[in-house]
């Protein structure tokens, strides 16, 4: 992976671990995890990922499945 794609995955990574640990510790609601800009950008990150053949980090990952599971309920 090159360097700028390295960079944006270290990045999204870095803010799904953080959105995952406000969600799971309460100190963001399900509502506001939904409505989450910052959601949004780590799972746009994803799909550029994604286009770039490159792997998608753990809190990418957790955080898209976390995301997957709010839209079901």
């Amino acid at each position: 992976m090159n360097t700028e794609l390295s960079r944006v995955a270290e990045l999204a990574d870095r803010l799904a671990n953080r959105i995952l640990v406000a969600f799971e510790q309460g100190a963001l609601s399900t509502e506001e995890f939904r409505a989450s800009p910052d959601v949004a950008l780590v799972i746009d990150a994803a799909r550029l990922l994604q286009a770039a053949g490159a792997e998608f980090p753990a809190g990418v990952v957790r955080l898209a499945q976390k995301a997957a599971e709010q839209t079901q309920l």
